[in-house]
């Protein structure tokens, strides 16, 4: 069984990042949660909370970064 992320992804381009590897220092997230999201894999919900609160900041920031 495979997780789809790819609202995640629409979403985070729409803003105008042009690939995911943008989103390791972003999110704080290492190299193979990226391979995992990538994959349609399964990661823990710690690594999914760093990202929901880097998108977070942005969000409180001003700027337009709404992945969900």
């Amino acid at each position: 069984m495979q997780v789809d992320y790819s609202n995640l992804w629409i979403r985070y381009k729409a803003t105008g990042h042009k690939n995911e590897t943008g989103l390791i220092p972003l999110a704080g997230i290492s190299t193979n949660i990226l391979a995992k999201l990538n994959k349609g894999g399964f990661v823990s919900m710690e690594s999914l909370k760093k990202y929901a609160e880097q998108a977070m900041k942005y969000v409180q920031g001003g700027e337009k970064m709404i992945f969900f």
